[in-house]
């Protein structure tokens, strides 16, 4: 089946009244979990999961979605009006943005932010609908030795780029590994890690996880850091003129192709994700701009390279996932859960077994973004109230989301304590600059590398065929690249970096 023949089989999925209105629900749900700081697009999408499990599979992702896409357009509402970006993937747009609505143009900042995300998110969707199924396609050919080194890869790459520090991120990794074997062993059904407790025997299910590490953290650092502050960010209220002439809509456009083009091959990289993307993008604009000096000032052409980077990532994370089962990120790895959630796993036999739902992925990412793009230009007098609702309100309305999606999962309270447990293990987390990510991720992933490496040891116990296997060995090569190239880099730039208080002539 082609990809055209895929995109026109999910149009009748969603065109109904339950997907259609859940996905405008999720896309507003997102906007504003991405305008206000400290949420985000992970944080929203793990509290609504639960509430998901009695949907059909088509209304669940509309939903889920709706609020990913949203989100990350979302963070460019608080970037500009506030200067705080809503979601990391904003930090970039945050140094244009301000200056800009400071200087009374933030309405004309939020069409811009909203054109480029639209069109950037578009570009995505088309890439998803070519690029997924080749690459199913081709993964087709995977065994288990395969599985277990495509697991891995996306583990060490998130791993790596996951914070500053790559003993912290290995440490969170490890971390999530380890918590992955809880419950009972796939294979003999002997319970491990359990301590006796009658719960545990089932493992630590990811939604409870999630809600914690990225929820409930979120409420405990509001209520042990910012609530004792008191300090609120000014808002910009004064917007100015909403509309871009087209004559500057225009000017602006040759920037787009690029920058979807940077945002697409990032976010279709295990690991990545938008942040890298926009800060990939703003780098590059900046280098082949003809007034690099104005970067930082105001530039508009940067906020459209960053926001068509940060969306584009979005139908470029969801390529891995779909075809190999892959989250490239940590969002698309709690909707990676949702899929299991459902009884569906994600990869190459899912193009096969069931075309209509792939098809209706691609077909909802392309409405999220027209849903958005009328939401943002609609809704730009409404931006300012929205970054007014006070926070202690807010908090408390996540803190119940979080209790209920926690005991909705098996109706018992021991979820719940789950659940507050792995909020204080984020907020600690969080307090020593541990990347987060690689837990979850890890945690999601780890049952796929241990029953992978389980029936790689049954079809052959000497595990030759991971170097005989010339998928497996090349991913192999390029996992060990990836740990052993950094450090010689930073080794080579130590030596060479020049003593504190020295120079190129003084040295000569």
């Amino acid at each position: 089946m082609n990809s055209l023949d895929l995109y026109m089989l999910g149009w009748s999925n969603i065109f109904s009244f339950w997907p259609l209105l859940l996905l405008f629900v999720g896309v507003i749900v997102g906007v504003i979990f991405g305008a206000l700081p400290g949420l985000g697009a992970t944080a929203g999408v793990a509290i609504v999961v639960p509430l998901t499990y009695g949907m059909d599979l088509n209304a669940s992702l509309s939903l889920l979605l709706g609020i990913f896409c949203g989100a990350i357009f979302g963070g460019s509402i608080s970037a500009t009006l506030i200067n705080i970006p809503g979601v990391p993937a904003a930090m970039m747009t945050v140094l244009e943005a301000y200056p800009l609505a400071r200087a009374g143009k933030a309405g004309l900042v939020l069409a811009v932010s909203t054109i480029s995300s639209f069109l950037g998110g578009i570009f995505s969707a088309i890439m998803l609908a070519f690029f997924a199924p080749l690459l199913a396609s081709w993964a087709l050919r995977f065994g288990p030795q395969e599985y277990f080194m495509v697991a891995l890869l996306g583990i060490s790459v998130i791993v790596l780029i996951s914070g500053d520090s790559m003993p912290r991120a290995l440490f969170a990794g490890f971390l999530g590994l380890l918590l992955a074997t809880v419950g009972e062993e796939a294979l003999r059904g002997f319970p491990r890690y359990a301590f006796g407790v009658t719960d545990l025997r089932v493992g630590l299910h990811f939604i409870p996880v999630s809600l914690g590490l990225y929820g409930m953290a979120q409420v405990f650092n509001y209520l042990i850091d910012e609530a004792r502050s008191g300090q609120e960010p000014e808002i910009i209220r004064s917007l100015g003129k909403i509309t871009l002439p087209f004559r500057r809509v225009l000017s602006l456009l040759w920037v787009v192709p690029r920058n979807a083009v940077i945002g697409t091959i990032v976010g279709a990289l295990p690991g990545t994700g938008a942040t890298i993307g926009a800060i990939l993008s703003y780098g590059v604009e900046k280098r082949i701009s003809r007034t690099p000096e104005a970067f930082g000032k105001g530039h508009l052409e940067a906020i459209v390279a960053t926001e068509t980077s940060n969306n584009a990532t979005i139908g470029g994370a969801m390529i891995p996932l779909l075809a190999l089962g892959i989250p490239g990120d940590a969002t698309t790895a709690i909707i990676l859960g949702a899929f299991i959630l459902h009884g569906v796993a994600p990869g190459p036999t899912l193009f096969l077994q069931q075309p209509d739902l792939v098809s209706s992925i691609f077909v909802i990412i392309l409405l999220a973004n027209v849903i958005f793009l009328i939401v943002g230009l609609a809704g730009a007098r409404i931006f300012p109230k929205l970054l007014s609702i006070p926070k202690n309100i807010l908090m408390t309305i996540v803190a119940l989301l979080c209790m209920v999606g926690a005991f909705s999962v098996h109706n018992n309270a021991f979820d719940i304590g789950t659940m507050v447990v792995f909020g204080v293990v984020g907020y600690l987390m969080r307090k020593a600059h541990i990347p987060i990510a690689p837990l979850l991720l890890t945690l999601i992933l780890g049952p796929l590398l241990e029953s992978n490496i389980q029936r790689a040891a049954i079809i052959d116990p000497t595990f030759i065929g991971f170097l005989t296997s010339p998928i497996s060995l090349s991913i192999l090569i390029a996992i060990i690249a990836m740990f052993a190239v950094p450090p010689i880099i930073q080794r080579y730039k130590s030596a060479n970096a020049l003593p504190v208080g020295e120079d190129k002539e003084t040295t000569s």
